[in-house]
């Protein structure tokens, strides 16, 4: 990955329909975009279907109305570049890295997915951090709630991979870096960073599973052993339990299976309470 590409050498262009012109095979390759603003005549919309941009320099340029239909932006400079009322519908960034440094969108539609193959979040940890809350404001203020929450999730992701350059640099102990690393990976695994509902639903299938096994397994050690206790049985009680129900048709009889069983109410309940909470985020954060 040609990472950190700060210069193109190419052909400069001192025009909009200079660059038009440098137009081959529905892509522009190797070109210096000097005219300083991006943008049709008259207030009209441009639109650019089905084109490539190779190596080309857009930087500190405003984009004005502009549509990009199914484009590909490879390795392209879009450092300071400003984009006012544009649209990006599936279109992909490879490479551009560093070169987004300062981008700035005002009432744009751009899914930050289009950048998913953009950074390798090893040197480029804190332009992605930049570039995604920039994408997370952008969404935010055109009520794009999917690409909001997005938009904060890889924000958060790629704090998380910013711990490894901080060590590197020797910004950050690795003790540090150690126990960042784990509060991370763990927000991440358990809710998605408060954002990802399908982390807490996976979560707690997961706790239903080993109780409903560990109840089954050691039921005599739990409950009343002359009790005919199936699968299905400890399935049934251990989902009313996490759920915090509590029917009492089937109740623990020993001082280790009380123990047990009060822990599995109080995880259910942190479950239920992280479920609740990354529904609410969703509601809040997304507009």
């Amino acid at each position: 990955m040609p990472a950190n590409i700060l210069r193109i050498e190419g052909v400069r262009v001192d025009s909009f329909p200079e660059f038009l012109r440098a137009e081959a095979h529905s892509q522009w390759t190797n070109v210096l975009f000097y005219p300083g603003t991006f943008e049709g005549v008259n207030g009209k919309h441009l639109s650019f279907k089905n084109k490539k941009f190779n190596f080309v320099s857009f930087k500190d340029t405003t984009f004005n109305k502009v549509r990009f239909i199914r484009c590909t932006f490879e390795s392209c400079i879009f450092m300071g570049a400003v984009f006012n009322n544009c649209q990006f519908t599936d279109c992909i960034f490879t490479n551009t890295n560093t070169n987004t440094n300062k981008i700035k969108l005002i009432d744009c539609l751009l899914d930050p997915k289009s950048f998913d193959d953009n950074f390798d979040l090893i040197n480029d940890t804190n332009i992605a951090i930049n570039l995604y809350q920039e994408l997370y404001k952008n969404s935010a203020r055109e009520y794009q709630s999917d690409h909001a929450l997005y938009s904060l999730y890889k924000k958060k992701n790629s704090e998380y991979h910013h711990f490894r350059s901080q060590l590197e640099r020797g910004v950050i102990t690795e003790k540090e870096y150690n126990k960042q690393r784990i509060l991370y990976y763990f927000h991440d695994f358990i809710s998605g960073y408060g954002l990802k509902t399908f982390n807490v639903v996976r979560l707690l299938a997961i706790l239903i599973i080993l109780f409903s096994l560990m109840n089954y397994i050691f039921n005599s050690f739990i409950f009343d052993s002359s009790v005919d206790f199936s699968l299905i049985d400890s399935f049934y009680f251990t989902c009313v339990t996490i759920t915090t129900l509590g029917f009492g048709d089937i109740t623990p009889c020993t001082a280790i299976g009380k123990l047990i069983v009060s822990i599995q109410a109080m995880l259910g309940f942190v479950v239920l309470s992280l479920f609740m909470a990354s529904v609410v985020n969703k509601a809040v954060k997304a507009v």
